[in-house]
């Protein structure tokens, strides 16, 4: 019978190679795990066949993909009949629970196949003949993939494939805060205001908020010691009238800034500071967490001091 397939993406996911698949079990929905070594080797040799066709570089396997292949494929069998391809977690939760690091993006390809004599190269076939399926396939930005598949009792086969794209660790810092900073501004002249003033010092302060952030893997406005947004300028020995904060962070999305300053202009709050008409400079600080391939981002707003009158 016909295979019937869906794809679900979502901006950042991960990597993986042949793991010993976990099997998630339940009395209303027996599966069992299918494409052991061989198998998934012989899925992995006709992708790469595909992208070799098409001149692009090849996939490779790693333990920690598969193994996030794998309890996605045992999540997704174990649905209720009738229920479609769709988990009930992010794909970064699973990537996370498997131990894979570094992701700059990822995606995933889910797949429901029955009634082939050989899942593998039907696995491969169904893929390429699907427009979604090929155009994720021929994407040159992936560098791996983790496959793994659940097989249910009445032969129903769903099989998950997770592509990943590592972060770079010569990533340019300073370029992402200038886009920011842009993004932000474009954003005040849509809605009638004038552009923000770079502020050297106050992106200094913002970048140092950042790396602290990545370095010691917290998010918030406050350290872990109870300092502000206020305190960490005053200690810099900036003048203002006011002063606020945006602070975001992200993983695995294709432009991490887009995302960012998406994500503050859905906010109220974020919102209200970046079209605040009365702040005239700002400064944007970016930071990595390279193992986690997570970005920081702080972006300071401030109103300038008013000027003593001259006396005559």
């Amino acid at each position: 019978m016909p295979a019937r397939r869906r794809i679900a993406a979502a901006s950042p996911r991960p990597l993986v190679h042949v793991a010993v698949l976990a099997v998630f079990l339940c009395a209303s929905c027996p599966i069992r795990a299918v494409f052991a070594a061989s198998p998934s080797d012989s899925i992995l040799q006709g992708l790469n066949e595909k992208r070799g066709e098409n001149h692009l570089p090849q996939l490779a396997r790693q333990p920690a993909l598969d193994a996030a292949a794998a309890i996605r494929a045992a999540e997704i069998a174990a649905l209720p009949p009738g229920r479609g391809l769709v988990s009930r977690r992010d794909i970064r939760d699973f990537l996370r629970q498997s131990g894979v690091r570094r992701v700059r993006r990822a995606t995933e390809y889910l797949q429901r196949l029955r009634g082939y004599a050989d899942p593998a190269r039907a696995s491969v076939d169904e893929m390429w003949h699907d427009a979604d399926g090929r155009s994720l396939l021929l994407d040159p930005d992936w560098e791996g993939v983790g496959i793994a598949a659940q097989q249910k009792d009445d032969g129903t086969i769903v099989t998950a494939f997770l592509f990943y794209a590592a972060i770079d660790s010569a990533i340019d810092v300073r370029a992402l805060e200038q886009r920011t900073e842009e993004a932000v501004n474009e954003a005040r002249r849509r809605n009638g205001l004038p552009a923000l003033e770079h502020a050297d010092a106050l992106a200094g302060v913002a970048r140092a908020h950042s790396q602290d952030m990545a370095q010691r893997r917290y998010f918030g406005h406050e350290t872990p010691e109870g300092s502000g947004p206020a305190d960490r300028v005053d200690a810099r020995g900036i003048e203002y009238r006011k002063v606020a904060e945006n602070v975001a962070k992200n993983q695995g999305w294709d432009d991490p800034v887009a995302k960012a300053v998406q994500g503050w202009l859905d906010s109220r709050g974020h919102r209200h500071n970046i079209m605040d008409r009365e702040v005239r400079q700002t400064g944007v600080g970016v930071a990595v967490d390279f193992e986690e391939g997570q970005y920081y981002f702080t972006q300071l707003f401030l109103q300038p001091p008013r000027k003593a009158r001259r006396r005559h």
